[in-house]
């Protein structure tokens, strides 16, 4: 099993106390997020061994391979790009350009973290060297059919797909974090989160809620496991006149 935590927050500005209503929304909107998130990660774990596969075969070599990775990146919405990192931690192919500087990339934690294991990882949000985009990776070991490490795969994937389309209301907020606390995502990006709500989850569970705090205000959270992966869906609501 594929092992990942993240969490998302869902905040919103009710009555002092949530309607049955309200509540299933809130609860059923932080599910439908975590369903999706269930689709994306299973998917683009597939794309990643289909990708591991064609690099420790050695068929495609060059523009061939380009292409080909290229036409794997057009597969999935969520997936902008695919890296391909050389087992010394080299930058070996890049899927939206034939022509690139050959960085180092062995201190990323995209590869570090993923270079000495068969699980897939997500690491938190950064910036690419080249584009200076921000982008959350979601890698793979490459090995081949006797267990030699060949290097790493890399999924780019756009932060705000992780919500699947879902867009924060006006006096609402959308948060993803990992299993470390790590932001991964905010609608509105600006948003200030408390490690209190990611603390609050009790990961030996596959759902619940409790009372906690958003900054002063006291609000309500929801979570939810997303099947398959250490993954922790959370929707919060702020309780006014509290």
């Amino acid at each position: 099993m594929y092992r990942f935590a993240c969490m998302i927050l869902i905040t919103m500005m009710p009555n002092y106390a949530l309607s049955q209503d309200g509540s299933e929304k809130l609860k059923s909107q932080s599910t439908m997020i975590a369903h999706h998130l269930e689709g994306m990660l299973g998917a683009t774990a597939l794309l990643l061994d289909k990708v591991s596969d064609e690099v420790s075969s050695e068929r495609y070599t060059g523009d061939v391979m380009h292409s080909a990775l290229n036409q794997y990146a057009s597969i999935l919405d969520e997936v902008r790009a695919i890296l391909v990192i050389d087992e010394s931690g080299f930058l070996k192919w890049d899927s939206t350009r034939k022509s690139f500087e050959r960085l180092n990339l062995s201190s990323r934690s995209y590869f570090s973290r993923t270079i000495y294991t068969d699980e897939v990882t997500i690491s938190k949000p950064i910036h690419g060297k080249q584009s200076g985009v921000p982008f959350i990776p979601i890698s793979k070991r490459i090995t081949t059919p006797l267990r030699q490490s060949k290097g790493v795969a890399v999924a780019v994937t756009t932060p705000q797909s992780w919500l699947d389309g879902i867009r924060a209301c006006s006096l609402c907020v959308i948060t993803i974090f990992d299993g470390d606390g790590n932001l991964l995502v905010a609608n509105p990006p600006d948003t200030e989160v408390l490690s209190i709500l990611y603390d609050g989850i009790d990961k030996t569970k596959h759902e619940g809620s409790f009372a906690s705090k958003l900054g002063s205000y006291p609000a309500i959270t929801f979570w939810h496991k997303v099947s398959g992966y250490d993954v922790f869906v959370t929707s919060s609501a702020i309780l006014p006149n509290g």
